[in-house]
């Protein structure tokens, strides 16, 4: 940022060999009102001049005190009128005519400043203070060409004074002459080692250059004084925080974060309120990666300048990086109500990927429209559109928008493995084995993609093309990335390969029946695998028992044992196999779907736990026929990963449900959020939809919400009527309506519930007893409760003996 030019007033003393000119009386009033000025009195110092125009009115001396004093006291106007009053009695009074001008500068009136300083030069000659003021006027008139010739005049008058030479670089920089506006501030800096401002606009000129190591320089220089000062606790002017914040900006361009964070900091330290300081701090921290710092410099930098839009951005940003997406949610929807075209779009792909990520696919769905309405060939934006679509069941629209975007990025690895789970989850293995070949065609090379290439060998094996897989595998063998507990299962394909190869080509049903010996003893697991894919899980099966325990090996056994029914021995091999090294949502759904057999509380907690990692897997891009053979989608009778998403989805509403029904007594917020949980997932079927609506109005009970229990319990009611919990939910019912104050729905309701729920007929006896003032048929109810054997039977005999008594 360039300092501007700063004129300074100034006024001199009286006319050469007027001093014996002043009456006496002026000359008495002139000393007392500069005694008052020394006392910053200048009120009483006004006063005192006026009496003394007044009785000397010839005096110049009145009117250049009286002027000045005015000026200080900051009634430009009253000063000008002064100064230009004097000139009537002195026309060509140099120090008037000179103090006139700066005051019209001041009131930025530069014509008649101008003309002031012109009227100075032409009546006492050409002077390097005169020529400088002239040349701010005509600069203030656009006249540069002009100003600069009036300050080159300057020069050669005073060729050593920094005051001209940092007026000289202001004109030179305003006419984009910037090299030698860096001569002249350099000469400035050089002549008055003080002179902090010539270093501050130096430092600036060099930015412009793209000079950052010299602006650098420059600012360390002119802050040096400042900086001690600081370091010894002394408190400096808020007008130099700009010139940290520039210091700081210079360090940026560098990429020395460290020593711009320490600038930035400094700047917010001498003027707390520079947004823009803070702005800066924070992109600062972002690029140290310390995202709390950021977040919290960018949450002051708005909080001082709500206008600075781009803040917003960021904080939605460093809030979804931590994931922290409702609260990069909210910036990003603060963000725009206030940001523009370019920064709109950012923030609003931003919202669109935190949607994503909190499961609000439809949001998302949404937002990434009205991005694409404006940037319809965004290949990332339609990348991660497709993919929300494909997470909504959408696989035709999915499939169009990826491709549209590898029209525009071909070998997009990252959009290639989009499609890829696209197909996957439409069933098309003949689209996989495509994609698979042009994702290995465009990237093959990468030691990382090993698993596209094992993927393309198993689809070789499964199609019996031996020579095809046999050259796959050949390449995967020496890919150095290749994980230890893979390469047995590539040497074994590999054999199994050559095997083939040499004995011609053999019946795919004779696969699980051969003789694996000759081709290792990992033989059987390739024979296992096949099997799998073509849903023989029994022989799969049988064909993993002569191998030696593994990590894989019981993973595959546990998950083949539960899919064919063996819950006993799949929990065992499960367990041992989910503390290694293989993992996968297969895995994870077995172990929680034996965990929600359990029926309990911790059961169903570690359930959860495993279903969310479950879906985590599905979302991943490595997910099903790329991810490790426990989450491969051929392993349970030819599934796609679509599939197994789905029912892992389903089985994490089922433990949601059970866990909301277990809370419903201890914890009802919880319970009620499970419940909303399942009713917000629009993949919920009919009977989950019920349950969650019992559980969601039986947790608004326990908070006191009788209306929205009603509603509740009543669409629970209609979607399941004969469900296990109905009559609990008729009870609850009754209970809702009763605190409405609709005694007779209550009454009908408990009525219903009675036949399967002991608890309604006290809650019936109840309501009879306290509401409908009916004792004698609340002794009825009372006694029938008894008979049930009720939870609240002491409750209930406390009744019954005082109507008894009552009616005796």
């Amino acid at each position: 940022m360039l300092w501007m030019l700063v004129l300074c007033l100034s006024w001199a003393g009286p006319p050469p060999g007027s001093a014996q000119d002043i009456p006496e009386v002026v000359r008495r009033l002139l000393e007392e009102g500069n005694r008052h000025l020394r006392q910053d009195r200048f009120d009483e110092a006004i006063e005192v001049f006026k009496e003394a125009r007044r009785l000397g009115p010839e005096t110049v001396q009145v009117y250049l005190d009286l002027g000045a004093t005015l000026a200080r006291n900051g009634d430009m106007a009253g000063a000008k009128e002064v100064f230009e009053a004097g000139i009537g009695v002195s026309p060509g009074n140099r120090d008037l005519l000179y103090n006139a001008a700066v005051v019209c500068l001041r009131l930025d009136d530069p014509s008649a400043a101008v003309a002031h300083i012109t009227a100075a030069i032409e009546a006492n000659g050409e002077a390097a203070d005169l020529l400088q003021v002239q040349a701010g006027g005509l600069a203030r008139l656009e006249a540069h060409e002009q100003a600069l010739a009036a300050l080159r005049k300057a020069e050669r008058l005073e060729p050593k004074s920094a005051r001209i030479q940092f007026a000289l670089g202001n004109q030179l920089h305003r006419l984009g002459r910037l090299k030698e506006a860096v001569v002249a501030f350099e000469k400035a800096a050089d002549l008055d080692p003080g002179q902090t401002r010539a270093l501050y606009n130096l430092g600036a000129v060099w930015v412009e250059l793209g000079r950052y190591p010299d602006a650098k320089k420059a600012y360390e220089q002119a802050l040096k004084p400042l900086s001690d000062a600081l370091v010894k606790g002394q408190s400096i002017d808020s007008i130099h925080a700009v010139a940290y914040s520039n210091l700081g900006a210079a360090y940026s361009q560098l990429e020395e974060w460290g020593q711009a964070v320490e600038a930035y900091q400094i700047a917010s330290q001498v003027d707390p309120t520079l947004a823009d300081a803070q702005l800066n701090l924070g992109f600062a921290y972002v690029q140290l990666e310390q995202w709390d710092r950021a977040a919290q410099a960018y949450e002051r930098a708005v909080g001082l300048d709500e206008g600075l839009s781009l803040a917003y951005v960021q904080l939605g940003e460093i809030r979804h990086r931590q994931g922290q997406c409702e609260q990069a949610v909210d910036w990003f929807e603060k963000g725009l109500r206030k940001l523009q075209a370019d920064e709109r779009m950012r923030a609003m792909e931003g919202l669109a990927r935190c949607y994503t990520d909190l499961g609000r696919v439809a949001d998302a769905e949404q937002v990434f429209r009205q991005v694409l309405a404006e940037a319809p060939s965004d290949p990332e934006v339609l990348k991660e559109f497709g993919s929300v679509l494909r997470r909504r069941g959408r696989h035709e629209e999915a499939r169009e928008a990826l491709h549209r975007s590898l029209e525009l990025r071909p070998e997009e690895l990252s959009t290639q493995l989009e499609v890829l789970a696209v197909e996957e989850a439409r069933g098309d293995a003949e689209a996989q084995f495509r994609v698979l070949q042009s994702i290995k065609d465009a990237h093959g090379e990468r030691p990382s993609l090993w698993p596209i290439r094992r993927n393309l060998a198993l689809m070789h094996l499964q199609a019996g093309r031996w020579g095809d897989a046999r050259r796959e595998l050949a390449a995967l063998s020496s890919n150095p990335q290749l994980p230890v507990d893979q390469r047995a299962w590539i040497d074994t394909a590999l054999g199994l390969a050559s095997w083939q190869l040499g004995h011609g080509e053999v019946d795919r049903g004779d696969l699980g029946r051969g003789d694996f010996g000759a081709v290792g003893e990992a033989g059987p697991g390739v024979a296992a695998a096949v099997l799998a894919g073509r849903g023989e899980l029994a022989d799969a099966l049988a064909q993993l028992d002569g191998l030696a325990p593994s990590p894989e090996v019981d993973g595959l056994k546990g998950i083949l044992a539960w899919a064919v029914g063996q819950e006993a021995g799949a929990r065992s091999r499960l367990e041992q196999a989910e503390h290694t090294d293989v993992d996968g949502p297969l895995l994870q759904i077995a172990l929680a779907s034996l965990e929600l057999g359990a029926r309990s509380p911790s059961a169903t907690g570690r359930a959860i736990d495993r279903l969310q990692s479950a879906m985590e897997s599905c979302e991943a891009p490595a997910a099903g026929p790329v991810g490790r053979m426990s989450g491969k989608a051929w392993v349970v009778q030819g599934a796609t990963t679509q599939d197994i998403c789905d029912y892992a989805a389903a089985l994490l509403r089922s433990a949601w449900l059970d866990d909301g029904a277990a809370q419903l007594s201890k914890n009802p917020g919880r319970a009620l959020a499970r419940a909303r949980s399942v009713l917000g997932d629009p993949s919920a079927d009919i009977a989950q939809s019920a349950l969650a609506s019992f559980i969601e109005g039986s947790a608004l009970l326990a908070r006191n919400d009788a209306r929205g229990a009603q509603a509740s319990l009543q669409q629970a009611l209609s979607r399941a009527p004969s469900a296990e919990w109905s009559k609990v939910a008729l009870n609850n019912l009754g209970i809702a309506w009763s605190r409405i104050g609709n005694l007779a729905e209550a009454e009908e309701s408990f009525r219903s519930a009675r036949s399967g729920f002991s608890e309604a007929t006290l809650n019936l006896a109840i309501l009879l007893h306290d509401e409908k003032k009916d004792p004698q048929a609340a002794l009825e109810l009372y006694e029938a409760y008894l008979r049930e054997g009720g939870a609240r039977r002491s409750e209930a005999q406390v009744w019954v003996d005082r109507l008894r008594e009552l009616y005796r």
